[in-house]
């Protein structure tokens, strides 16, 4: 882990996982930058804590994932979690949140594809589900029929890991409030009116649109 190593890490949102000599996940995180995340555990090891440092006594080697938000990386967080139970991980579980029940929802949100956003279908009786359509709309007639089939689905009983995305993804609307793109399918009116809603959100997403206020 040379200072070159840690310098290509990308500088994105993420996931770090954490591996042994042997291959066993000891530790997940997120962060909003990678690079600048996991450069932190190799600072002085005098300024790290007792944690830390017997982390670095096990760690072999970090695998990286990009994903495009920091809700992206809460998700993946909790599913590794769950999926390997790591030692150095305190909370395994995530805290108890009831699951919002308001009307179905779209999160226009960035992507891992710099070309790409993230549409983040939302129904409090489905699991999340997520379609990647590209800012030029040149793949759009998939991605809009993706959506509709989800929100045309007939109510399913969620998962532990579904439950689970969902307080997530509570928890993250309670603290981000009024700084995402957020489309109430409720109030954007006809599908056609909802279609055009989209379009010009996806179109017009860029680095300085995700700072700006947009609710339907």
């Amino acid at each position: 882990f040379d200072e070159t190593y840690l310098d290509d890490l990308p500088e994105c949102p993420g996931v770090y996982v954490m591996r042994d000599v042997d291959g066993k996940v000891i530790y997940v995180g997120k962060c909003v930058h990678l690079r600048d995340r996991v450069k932190t555990y190799f600072a002085k090891r005098s300024e790290r804590e007792e944690k830390t440092l017997k982390i670095l006594d096990r760690i072999w080697t970090v695998e990286v994932q990009e994903v495009g938000s920091e809700l992206e990386a809460l998700m993946l967080e909790a599913r590794l979690i769950q999926a390997t139970q790591p030692e150095f991980n305190k909370q395994v579980e995530v805290h108890e949140r009831g699951v919002s029940d308001r009307p179905p929802y779209v999160l226009v949100l960035p992507s891992a594809d710099p070309e790409s956003v993230e549409l983040f279908c939302v129904r409090s009786d489905l699991e999340i589900g997520t379609v990647r359509t590209r800012k030029d709309l040149a793949d759009w007639g998939e991605g809009w029929s993706s959506l509709n089939d989800y929100f045309s689905r007939e109510a399913a009983e969620l998962n532990d890991s579904d439950l689970a995305a969902h307080r997530i993804l509570a928890g993250w609307l309670q603290q981000n409030g009024e700084k995402i793109n957020l489309i109430d399918l409720g109030d954007a009116g006809a599908t056609e009116n909802l279609k055009g809603i989209l379009e010009a959100h996806i179109r017009d997403a860029d680095d300085a649109a995700w700072e700006k206020v947009w609710r339907i």
